[in-house]
């Protein structure tokens, strides 16, 4: 797994949102609930793959910023985000990756934060928004301003409905996706 996959991927994150007509009202109703794991599946898209990859396991948003993505199945690895750096962890071994080689994953983690803490000026610096409302469903449409961001993503898509996110599709090409859903909290797996 790439370093930009990891962070792509740590948007998805246990956000509950309420029914609103306006970025504001949206991310203004967000309950970032941290340090609690929430369960997910996982489809990924890349033209290296025959078929889509199915890939399981649970996301964190730490109270003390960072983000931690483990992956259980088809491997078991650990990916965490901070502010400084991104760390991967497979088999006892792990390697940091910092941010200072990568302007566009540190603008992505800029984008998840804000996201997170309903930090509209920055997340509107960082990506052009468009909310889309029917009924009780919404989704937040971000494609990304700069030319590091945009290396990174094409264009990223987090979905909700009845006050919950429930799933986020990133988009980096036509090819290259990932769509992960969240399950209920009373679902095993």
């Amino acid at each position: 797994m790439t370093i930009k996959y990891a962070c792509l991927l740590l948007v998805l994150l246990p956000l509950v949102a309420a029914n609103g007509s306006s970025l504001e009202d949206v991310l203004g109703a967000v309950d970032t609930v941290q340090d609690v794991p929430r369960r997910y599946t996982e489809t990924r898209v890349t033209p290296k793959l025959r078929e889509p990859l199915l890939v399981s396991g649970e996301v964190v948003f730490r109270s003390d910023g960072s983000l931690v993505k483990t992956i259980d199945a088809p491997v078991n690895e650990v990916i965490t985000i901070s502010a400084q750096s991104v760390i991967l962890s497979r088999n006892g071994k792990a390697r940091e990756l910092p941010f200072s080689r990568q302007s566009g994953v540190r603008e992505l983690y800029q984008g998840i934060r804000a996201a997170l803490e309903a930090d509209v000026a920055t997340l509107e610096r960082l990506f052009y928004t468009e909310l889309l409302m029917s009924g009780d469903s919404w989704e937040l449409v971000c494609t990304p301003r700069s030319a590091g961001l945009q290396r990174e993503l094409q264009q990223l898509s987090v979905t909700g409905s009845a006050g919950a996110v429930s799933g986020v599709l990133v988009k980096q090409s036509e090819d290259r996706w990932q769509k992960i859903e969240f399950l209920p909290d009373d679902d095993p797996l």
